[in-house]
Formats: C-alpha cells, sequence, structure tokens
C-alpha cells in the first residue's frame, strides 16, 4: 500500500538511508538536502526504480497523484480537459 514502508515505519519522508523519494525522480531532479534530501543522484534509491520500471512496463496515459494537498490535480494550462 506503500512506496515507502521504511519510511512509514520510522514516521518519515525518507527511506532506509534518508531520501526523499519524491524527490528522487528525474524530473526537476536537483541536489536537496535535510528533510527533503533528494538522494545522490535522480533514481539512486531501489524504490523510485521499483516505479519506473513499472511505469515503463504499464506505459499509462495518465498518472494521477493525490498525495499533495496543493491546489489540485494538475496544473493550469497542462491539458486542461484532463485538468
Amino acid at each position: 500500500p506503500t512506496l515507502n514502508p521504511d519510511g512509514v515505519a520510522r514516521g518519515t519522508r525518507g527511506n532506509a538511508r534518508g531520501v526523499d523519494l519524491n524527490r528522487n525522480f528525474p524530473t526537476q531532479w536537483a541536489p536537496l538536502t535535510g528533510r527533503y534530501y533528494s538522494g545522490p543522484k535522480p533514481l539512486s534509491e531501489p524504490e523510485s526504480r521499483a516505479v519506473r520500471a513499472f511505469l515503463d512496463r504499464v506505459d499509462p496515459r495518465f498518472v494521477v497523484s493525490f498525495h499533495q494537498p496543493l491546489v489540485g490535480v494538475g496544473r493550469a494550462g497542462e491539458r486542461p480537459a484532463f485538468v
């Protein structure tokens, strides 16, 4: 039920190596430290690589993530019909 079972068990954002998996994907990756540590490089973590391999295999048209309580799903101007 979770991409980050080690973090859930410890009550933290980071996995067992302290990497925030939300920040470990290649899109707009940046070397972050502290609470949002992005890891030494994009896809450095096995959890991130597993998600990437799954998405490559199933090749979805859309991926919707509801875990961030920001302004909504998607961004203005980005596929308006879908948003």
